[in-house]
């Protein structure tokens, strides 16, 4: 059974506990609740969840236009999962319009969403990224690099809105204008930005602390230029961070890597990463209006 709810709060009451479960992977759906806890529910701002007959949930998930449809598996079993899926996607078919761009969840809700799902336009998917999430609860020791780490700072703006647009275009691969760009530094610095700097004080690689749970601290936008890879820039930024994100109380730091970059993620385990789930963010390819 597909539920919708009428306000966010609602929402949250009914599943916020189950969330917690499992911080790292309900993060996005659980942090745009969060954000949004005072307001209604409407089509572009809509939260519910899959329940099986027993009213056990299954899935639980978010639609925050012009974002992806979000997903979060409660249930361990794939099968489970995808035959909620499956009923997610019927519901929403004969919901048209609906206003989403794509979605994000594991293999398993991907694969039986799109075989039953329906877009009003008949829009083709497209994988736009495939992704692991991670997860750390003890580090483990690494050399450090040459350099120290600091948090970011008024003057670096410039410099980080530009990492910001690189990051967009070799991760995302697309295009972010520099205001937009600049906005995100800005939030990011409120949220924790870490810069690592090599001996000559210049930054050389960054990663923000995005999303707090409980116990649970989430690191995005790792990024290091090109000019500076391959010199332990980024591994010893991230063992930093990490290690003051336990130190403050946390249990847990999570990432989402890119599946396609072993490279990079080998560096995440050697810190004591381990991959707990799969993610997968497909769009729809809809023509460009004349």
């Amino acid at each position: 059974m597909v539920t919708f709810y009428q306000t966010v709060n609602d929402f949250l009451e009914q599943n916020e506990r189950a969330m917690l479960a499992n911080e790292a992977a309900s993060c996005l759906v659980l942090g745009n609740a969060r954000a949004e806890r005072d307001k209604p529910c409407v089509p572009e701002r809509m939260f519910g969840n899959v329940l099986d007959d027993a009213g056990n949930i299954l899935l639980i998930f978010c639609n925050y236009y012009p974002f992806n449809l979000c997903v979060y598996a409660h249930t361990p079993d794939r099968e489970l999962q995808g035959k909620a899926a499956a009923e997610l996607a019927r519901t929403l078919t004969e919901q048209k319009p609906f206003l989403f761009n794509g979605l994000t969840a594991n293999r398993a809700v991907c694969d039986f969403f799109f075989e039953t799902y329906r877009a009003p336009d008949e829009a083709p998917v497209f994988l736009a990224a495939s992704m692991d999430i991670m997860e750390l609860t003890a580090l483990t020791p690494v050399k450090l690099a040459p350099g120290f780490q600091r948090e970011a700072e008024e003057a670096d703006i410039p410099l980080l809105t530009w990492w910001n647009q690189e990051f967009e275009r070799e991760a995302l691969h697309s295009e972010r204008s520099t205001e937009d760009a600049e906005r995100s530094v800005r939030r990011a610095m409120k949220s924790g930005f870490y810069l690592y700097c090599g001996e000559d004080g210049q930054p050389v690689s960054g990663v923000v602390t995005a999303r707090r749970m409980e116990n649970t601290v989430t690191l995005n936008h790792v990024y290091t230029p090109p000019a500076f890879r391959g010199k332990g820039y980024a591994q010893s930024n991230v063992y930093l961070t990490c290690r003051r994100v336990l130190e403050s109380g946390y249990q847990k730091c999570s990432l989402f890597v890119d599946q396609t970059n072993p490279i990079s993620n080998r560096v995440y385990e050697k810190i004591g990463f381990k991959i707990t789930e799969d993610q997968y963010d497909y769009r729809f390819r809809r023509r460009k209006p004349d």
